[in-house]
């Protein structure tokens, strides 16, 4: 019996495969070489301030295989700053941040020249100053845990104010389903420079025209007393309360600045109430958007809507009538028949008579009796006023006293003398209500409802009454201005 070793039967066994059409490789060996995709990292989301440079940076993104990767950002949110292209290219891209305060979404994708990666995205926060930024979530904030940063906002604006002190930091609202600032408790006092921008959800993504935060004041509105540093309010909704009293104004936004700066507001709608119940003699107004004391302003993609304003007290009283002229002496003859002719024979008299009886038709006897009593009316009448001048001429004194007091205390008397009437001057006007956005005055303004489309440039003073002071541009529809400017003029 043979034996074969081992080795010799795997030489066999290898044989039989081989011519059998089998076979196969081994680690290294002829076959093909597997590729894993690598993977993209678009590092954290960054908080950049206005007009500034921004990098991108990928370098984290790693090649299981150790092959080199090409790095390629596309843009899918935000104002284009890739040149029109969409895309930016390179580990570590720059950019100049936009203008406006707004946010940038970029998608990351890696290749190893093989395959691509996944997508990462990033999130570029363009803020008015990165570095003086406060956050504010009336939902999830805390005023007492919270700091201030995005991933810890307070709670209320009021609260956040207070930490702002003299730094002229900015502050930026999230807003969401039924989510509302309610800061009507005491006037919201501005600092000097503190800039108010709402519109932002979920992951402080903001969207200024269809997520605008909704913020409750009370009469005074969201105040700037002393402006001394250019300031914008965009992405909000202010709804100020109406006042308590007739002579008290209402204010929703009111700016007061040092001469030399910008106030801008876009984006948002302003809400003022109406002037409050009652009548005086110097009523209030509603505004608007109140400014004065500025160097220029810009209003744009805003709707404005100022209340009623107050009621005017009543007009004085008319002056006293004066007294009505004498009436001309009667004509003693005026009211009786004229003398008739001398009588003549009495035959001749009868023969006239049987004439006009024998000659005169039916109609001339309708005729005569017609005239007749026209004729006897007209006496009756001039009796009637006759009698009338005497009993006039012969009352008491008193009598024509106690008539002119009562004529005086309506404000528009009447009386008779001698025949003639006279009529009190009627009472003045009443006094005209201060001027204010929606009216004021006698009986109160409507409210008036104003939409802006584009920014207007110009020293921006103060609004005035219910008429506007200029026409809003041509091609915005049913707008109407709530807010008046002075001294300088506006142009587009």
């Amino acid at each position: 019996m043979t034996r074969f070793s081992k080795s010799t039967l795997a030489a066999a066994a290898a044989m039989a495969l081989a011519a059998c059409g089998g076979g196969g490789g081994g680690d290294g060996g002829g076959g093909g070489t597997s590729n894993t995709p690598p993977v993209a990292n678009a590092g954290a989301d960054i908080l950049a301030s206005r007009t500034t440079s921004v990098t991108l940076d990928g370098r984290a993104s790693s090649d299981a295989d150790g092959n080199t990767l090409t790095y390629r950002w596309r843009q899918t949110a935000g104002v284009d700053v890739t040149g029109g292209s969409g895309v930016l290219e390179g580990a570590t891209p720059s950019f100049t941040a936009p203008t406006d305060v707004q946010t940038l979404e970029f998608e990351l994708v890696v290749n190893d020249g093989t395959a691509s990666s996944p997508g990462d995205r990033l999130t570029v926060h363009v803020l008015e100053d990165a570095a003086n930024a406060l956050f504010v979530d009336a939902t999830a904030g805390s005023d007492s845990s919270g700091t201030g940063a995005m991933d810890a906002p307070y709670a209320t604006i009021r609260h956040a104010l207070a930490q702002v002190g003299s730094s002229q930091g900015d502050l930026y609202l999230r807003s969401g389903s039924g989510q509302s600032y309610d800061e009507s408790g005491s006037t919201l006092a501005m600092p000097s420079g503190t800039s108010l921008y709402g519109g932002y959800g979920s992951g402080w993504v903001r969207d200024a025209e269809a997520r605008k935060a909704e913020v409750r004041t009370n009469s005074a509105g969201v105040q700037y007393t002393a402006l001394s540093a250019d300031t914008e309010v965009s992405g909000l909704d202010i709804r100020a309360a109406g006042s308590s009293a007739a002579d008290e104004p209402v204010h929703a936004v009111s700016v007061a600045g040092n001469g030399s700066v910008r106030f801008t507001l876009r984006d948002s709608v302003v809400t003022a109430g109406s002037v409050g119940p009652g009548a005086t003699g110097a009523p209030a107004s509603s505004y608007g958007v109140a400014l004065r004391g500025l160097d220029s302003a810009v209003l744009s993609d805003n709707t404005v809507t100022a209340g009623a304003g107050g009621a005017g007290a009543s007009g004085n009283t008319g002056s006293r009538g004066a007294n009505g002229s004498s009436g001309a002496n009667g004509n003693r003859d005026g009211g009786r028949r004229a003398g008739g002719g001398s009588r003549g024979p009495r035959r001749q008299r009868r023969q006239w008579r049987r004439a006009r009886r024998r000659h005169q038709r039916p109609r001339r006897r309708r005729r005569g009796r017609r005239i007749r009593r026209r004729a006897a009316g007209r006496h009756r009448r001039r009796r009637q006023r006759w009698r009338q001048r005497q009993r006039w001429a012969q009352r008491p004194l008193g009598q024509h006293r106690r008539a002119r007091r009562a004529g005086r205390r309506a404000g528009q008397g009447a009386g008779r003398i001698s025949g003639n009437l006279f009529a009190a001057s009627s009472g003045s006007s009443g006094g005209t209500g201060g001027a204010g956005t929606g009216g004021g005055g006698g009986g109160g303004g409507r409210p008036t409802t104003w939409a802006s489309s584009a920014a207007v440039a110009g020293a921006a003073v103060k609004a005035a009454g219910a008429a506007p002071a200029a026409a809003p541009p041509a091609a915005a529809a049913a707008r109407r201005w709530a807010c008046g400017w002075s001294p300088s003029t506006v142009s587009p």
